[in-house]
């Protein structure tokens, strides 16, 4: 069975947004990640509502967000 397309970038994005939060990558990667993923407004909204409490670095998360609000995508 395929996927469509939105639900494997909204996974992708969910994903490298824990990475992120876990330390392993750049704001700027995280930024282009998601740029490039298409998931914005309320699908964005949605995994960062998902990892809101995700065990990772909670200064990262404050910088997602802002980042992804700064262009527009939330």
């Amino acid at each position: 069975m395929v996927k469509p397309p939105d639900v494997s970038a909204f996974r992708y994005a969910k994903r490298s947004l824990m990475a992120f939060l876990d330390g392993e990558q750049s704001l700027d990667w995280i930024v282009g990640v998601i740029g490039s993923s298409g998931i914005h407004g309320e699908r964005l909204a949605e995994i960062f509502n998902e990892l809101r409490d995700y065990p990772g670095d909670p200064a990262r998360y404050e910088q997602a967000l802002e980042a992804c609000r700064e262009k527009g995508w939330l």
